[in-house]
C-alpha cells in the first residue's frame, strides 16, 4: 500500500487560484466601502451647507449668530454642528450629525488659496449672510471666504463641494 503524504501539483494550483480570487474580491469590496463612505460624507456636507443657509435666512437676527461647524471628535470621526449664538453662549440648534469616519481627511479651502484641515481642536465655522444667502467672510470684518470643502480617503479618492461666495450655491464633484 502506497502512502502519499504530500499535495499534488494540481491541488496546489487550485488552492492558489482560490486564494487569488478571494483576495481580489476583498480588495474590490474594500474600495467600494471607501467610495461609498466618501460619497455619503460629501453629500451630507452639501445638504448641511444648504440647511445652514436656510437656518440663517429664517432664524438669524443678522450677522454671525447662526452657523455650521465642521469638527473632528475625540473618537477621530467627523461631525457637523448647527450653532446659534445667544449672548455670549453657543447653543446647539440640533444634535451633532456624524458625517464621516476617521479614515477620511477633511480640508477646507479659502478663496485666497490657503487651506485648513479639520482636526481635533481645529474646527471650521461656515457663516451665511441672512439677506443674500451668500457666504460671510471666514473672520469678522475680513475679506477671505471659504470656496471649497474637500474630502479625501488615503490621499487618492477626492470629492469636493464648491461654494459660491455671492449666492451660497453649492456644486458637488465626485471623485476627481
Amino acid at each position: 500500500m502506497k502512502n502519499n503524504k504530500g499535495f499534488s501539483l494540481l491541488e496546489m494550483i487550485i488552492v492558489i487560484a482560490i486564494l487569488a480570487v478571494v483576495s481580489s474580491v476583498s480588495f474590490v469590496g474594500l474600495g467600494y466601502l471607501y467610495s461609498t463612505n466618501i460619497k455619503s460624507s460629501i453629500k451630507k456636507i452639501n445638504s448641511s451647507l444648504l440647511k445652514t443657509q436656510n437656518y440663517t435666512m429664517a432664524k438669524s437676527n443678522g450677522g454671525r449668530d447662526v452657523y455650521m461647524r465642521l469638527s473632528q471628535g475625540s473618537d477621530g470621526d467627523y461631525y457637523i454642528q448647527y450653532l446659534r449664538v445667544s449672548g455670549s453662549t453657543e447653543v446647539k440648534i440640533q444634535d451633532d450629525e456624524k458625517i464621516g469616519k476617521k479614515n477620511l481627511t477633511l480640508t477646507c479651502y479659502k478663496d485666497d488659496g490657503s487651506a485648513e484641515t479639520v482636526s481635533v481642536g481645529s474646527p471650521v465655522d461656515v457663516y451665511f449672510d441672512r439677506s443674500t444667502g451668500g457666504l460671510l467672510p471666514t473672520q469678522p470684518g475680513g475679506n477671505v471666504y471659504w470656496s471649497k470643502i474637500e474630502i479625501t480617503v488615503n490621499g487618492s479618492n477626492r470629492c469636493t463641494v464648491t461654494i459660491s461666495k455671492v449666492t451660497g450655491k453649492t456644486e458637488v464633484t465626485l471623485f476627481q
